[in-house]
């Protein structure tokens, strides 16, 4: 597999999920950390966690 080192880590997974087959929704929760959803998370953000509202998985990329 090649990989190409310019790509934002955004655009990396899209082309990871594209090349698997699979279709994904990738947004970036501006100011929120890994586990940002959980309610018992020192890392929750009630802003960004009511954004991300039902998804079924999320990745979280921090910024």
């Amino acid at each position: 597999m090649t990989t190409n080192r310019n790509l934002g880590p955004q655009e990396a997974l899209r082309k990871a999920y594209q090349r698997a087959g699979l279709i994904a929704a990738i947004e970036v929760y501006k100011g929120a950390m890994h586990g940002f959803c959980a309610l018992d998370s020192q890392a929750y953000h009630e802003i960004q966690a009511e954004k991300a509202g039902g998804d079924y998985f999320i990745c979280s990329i921090a910024t």
